[in-house]
């Protein structure tokens, strides 16, 4: 079974929220989650890969080909998808062979601003 994860790709996230990816990847994993993300290096998603692959899970990325650049995408998914178009990756995130269920990290409405939690 594949869950697939979603979120913030910013370089710019809170190390609580990149630790928290790292460790639901991890999770994920172990409990024997194959995970599909959005195929980046970057932000919760990538951290999410990172845990995974930590304990040995399955990770499918999908990214639009533009991003197929030095540094964007993850460099060692087990399987990695690049359509030409954003709208088709849409597409296979949302397709039964891919993915069995979602979930999205923390809304950016939901994610304080740094300056917020300095308070």
């Amino acid at each position: 079974m594949n869950i697939c994860v979603y979120g913030a790709a910013s370089q710019q996230i809170h190390t609580d929220f990149l630790q928290g990816a790292h460790q639901l990847g991890h999770c994920l994993a172990k409990a024997g989650f194959g995970l599909v993300f959005g195929g980046g290096n970057t932000g919760v998603m990538g951290a999410c890969a990172r845990g995974a692959a930590q304990a040995g899970g399955q990770i499918l990325g999908v990214a639009p080909s533009f991003f197929n650049q030095e540094g964007v995408l993850y460099p060692d998914p087990d399987d990695r998808r690049l359509p030409h178009r954003q709208r088709h990756k849409s597409n296979r995130f949302g397709t039964p062979q891919h993915q069995n269920s979602h979930m999205r990290l923390w809304p950016r409405s939901q994610i304080p601003l740094l300056s917020e939690r300095q308070r």
